[in-house]
């Protein structure tokens, strides 16, 4: 439960972002609307800065109607309980609204580590990314995007390769199927520095029941 965070962490900020299973369940966006309302009154008894990102595309569950549709119900719900919502259509998608590829591994669902830098600057939360030997570093700086800046929306911020910073003092709450390439890449500072790291993990069912936190803290 959420609850057992607040136990064994002092919560600054939380930032839930949205997974694409909403976007492939039966449950329907008005509902999805009501869980997620539910969902943030619940976080704001832990602390009242709370970030909510808007559920990325994907080429392999593609139906951009239906998440549209529930990015929708999200932002309409942050509204209704002062939250701030993050749309990151512009970083990750061009003018035809079609999936930026650079941003996604080859599954085309998750995210690659250029598309959690994008979501991680979306999110104002710049990390350290791991350590590299010499041809991961070549492999990752040939996996660059084909797309010209004239394919990109107005407002894209693309986060361009190695401008990482060190994130302080910040929860980040990982909500349904964001990749666990953000577990991966995170490095945060030591703990005397009190930083945080809050990862929930819950699909619709989970939010039905509460949030079941996975916490972690980072040495």
């Amino acid at each position: 439960m959420i609850d057992d965070a607040a136990k064994t962490e002092t919560i600054d900020e939380i930032f839930i972002v949205g997974g694409t299973h909403e976007t492939t369940s039966d449950v329907s966006a008005a509902n999805i609307k009501e869980n997620i309302a539910q969902l943030l009154r619940k976080a704001k008894t832990l602390t009242p800065t709370i970030t909510v990102s808007s559920v990325l595309p994907s080429k392999r569950r593609a139906n951009p109607d239906r998440r549209a549709d529930v990015n929708m119900k999200m932002k309409e719900a942050c509204n209704e309980v002062d939250v701030k919502f993050v749309d990151n259509d512009a970083n990750f998608t061009f003018r035809n609204g079609a999936a930026d590829d650079a941003a996604f591994q080859r599954d085309g669902l998750h995210l690659s580590e250029s598309g959690v830098g994008r979501l991680l600057l979306n999110l104002s939360l710049p990390e350290q990314p791991p350590k590299q030997n010499k041809r991961q570093h070549q492999q990752q700086h040939r996996h660059v995007s084909n797309a010209t800046n004239h394919d990109r929306l107005p407002n894209a911020r693309v986060a361009p390769p190695g401008k990482w910073t060190v994130v302080k003092r910040r929860l980040v709450c990982r909500w349904a199927s964001v990749p666990n390439a953000v577990r991966r890449t995170t490095s945060l500072p030591p703990a005397d520095t009190l930083t945080k790291c809050c990862v929930v993990s819950a699909g619709n069912e989970g939010i039905k029941k509460s949030i079941t936190p996975v916490i972690r803290k980072w040495a």
